[in-house]
């Protein structure tokens, strides 16, 4: 994190003051790494490099945090067509996500920020980056009804009540898209979680870890 933020490369902000975030009220802290990857791509003369909305750094327990921001409310309220089947149309938003390219582009900088001469940690503090924990989580605003866990983990437990029939079924083909990403291989990425804005307080809590 100090070298990150001595680099520039970490800016610091609240999730509601992200860009186009889609839970403007949130005040846990987080990375804004879309200005990570811009730093990141100018430094090093990249283009076309995808990342997520913003990165959390747990200490207790080790864990870092990898969020992606999906806002359907004003999909919901704006964009949707009464001329197309009401699952094509959600289908086609959620095919665009490329969810995959994005974690997979977002672990590559921050490897090579961990990996940089400038960043002086020894060859086994470098390795120790890997098998940290670190997480996968598509945050949204629509409101997803379960059971009173701290977060949801991708299964078909999503599939419960929402507040509203297009809720259901964007929650429905979240599932279907979410469940499919083969993360295994991506420097211990757990199975992607699917938080709803009113959940963040409860999830990071006590210093990141869900609470009891």
């Amino acid at each position: 994190m100090e070298f990150g933020c001595g680099k520039d490369y970490f800016s610091l902000t609240e999730i509601g003051k992200l860009d186009k975030s889609c839970c403007p009220n949130s005040k846990i802290q987080v990375i804004d790494f879309d200005k990570t990857k811009e730093s990141y791509c100018s430094v090093h003369d990249l283009k076309n490099l995808k990342s997520c909305d913003a990165l959390k750094m747990v200490d207790e327990p080790e864990r870092i945090d990898f969020i992606e921001m999906k806002g359907f409310k004003q999909f919901i309220n704006r964009q949707l067509s009464h001329d197309l089947p009401l699952e094509e149309q959600i289908a086609s938003k959620i095919s665009d996500f490329d969810l995959i390219g994005k974690i997979r582009d977002s672990i590559f900088i921050l490897n090579s920020i961990v990996s940089s001469k400038a960043f002086e940690i020894s060859g086994s503090q470098q390795k120790s980056f890997h098998p940290i924990e670190k997480n996968f989580i598509v945050l949204t605003d629509i409101d997803i009804q379960h059971d009173p866990i701290d977060h949801i983990v991708v299964s078909l437990t999503f599939l419960s009540q929402t507040s509203s029939l297009i809720e259901q079924e964007i929650s429905k083909l979240l599932v279907d898209q979410i469940t499919q990403l083969d993360v295994a291989s991506f420097y211990n990425i757990q199975r992607p979680m699917l938080l709803s804005c009113k959940d963040l307080d409860g999830f990071y809590g006590n210093d990141g870890a869900p609470s009891a």
